[in-house]
């Protein structure tokens, strides 16, 4: 099967270069040489048979940039970022301004070698297509990583900026602001997210956090309760509700809540140890001092 698509990707790439074709308009022809050999032949999607039809594809045009990335895609799809590396350096060689190519690269070389490495293929990438939403998004959650979360907030806008609704970078964008101690710009970035992503599950659980340190207990149970929902095997937020509780003075609930986390998670330790105080501030009567750390 792959044989034959990938027969049908190459005539088209053909005619294609024939016809001095852009990059864009060379994958409409190679994509109506597919539908114009049989509509059934895409409905085999595994990784093996696109591992071996892009193979085929670099194999019958290696000087053709698109086969190269989409080749090294399939490949990091697979797990195989050393060799998805070696295809996508090509793809760029071939194409220096090929944005999507560069990012993808600099997601491999991440991968692989760390944020650092991968800093300058995101930035490749925004040379060839200023407004790469992801590039940002992606050199902005290296930047992070490096503990630069004044650059990481910049990106992180720009990725929004270029894609409304993008709610990966507007989470992002919170994460920095976080690390800036700009908590309440953090809550809206949160809340940008939520509003684009209900089911992002972190976003519900950082906007509780921040609602609890700010004292607004009612907007911090609902980010939780919701973030409950979305992950109820996540111990790390019935640690948090239990938190909340305790805040609120509701001791026997906080003890009930951290008890539940400490079945998901038994060998926390900073949960066993919250645990204990907890159980000596009920025996004790001392409601007023169970305020406390998640």
């Amino acid at each position: 099967l792959a044989a034959v698509i990938a027969t049908a990707v190459l005539a088209g790439f053909g005619v294609a270069r024939r016809a001095n074709a852009p990059r864009a308009a060379a994958l409409l022809v190679a994509t109506a040489a597919i539908v114009l050999g049989g509509l059934t032949i895409l409905r085999n999607r595994d990784y093996q048979s696109e591992l071996r039809l892009w193979e085929t594809v670099t194999l019958g045009a290696p000087d053709y940039a698109l086969g190269h990335y989409n080749y090294g895609t399939e490949l990091r799809a697979a797990d195989r970022d050393a060799d998805a590396i070696v295809s996508l350096r090509r793809a760029v060689r071939l194409d220096p301004g090929y944005a999507d190519a560069h990012n993808n690269l600099g997601n491999a070389v991440g991968d692989v070698e760390g944020p650092a490495a991968a800093l300058v293929h995101y930035r490749n990438a925004l040379a060839g297509n200023p407004s790469h939403a992801e590039a940002h998004n992606n050199l902005a959650g290296a930047l992070l990583e490096l503990a630069d979360p004044a650059s990481a907030a910049t990106h992180y806008r720009r990725a929004s900026e270029s894609r409304p609704g993008f709610a990966k970078a507007q989470y992002g964008l919170g994460l920095a602001l976080d690390e800036l101690g700009d908590r309440e710009a953090a809550l809206a970035s949160y809340r940008d997210a939520l509003s684009s992503n209900p089911r992002l599950a972190s976003a519900q659980l950082n906007a509780a956090r921040i609602l609890r340190a700010m004292g607004d207990f009612g907007g911090a149970e609902s980010h939780l309760a919701a973030a409950l929902r979305l992950r109820p095997g996540h111990a790390r937020t019935w640690r948090n509700a239990s938190a909340l509780r305790a805040d609120q003075g509701r001791l026997d609930e906080a003890i009930e809540l951290l008890r539940h986390s400490l079945t998901l998670e038994p060998d926390f330790a900073p949960a066993r140890e919250r645990m204990a105080e907890l159980l000596v501030l009920r025996a004790d009567g001392e409601i007023d001092r169970a305020s406390g750390p998640e």
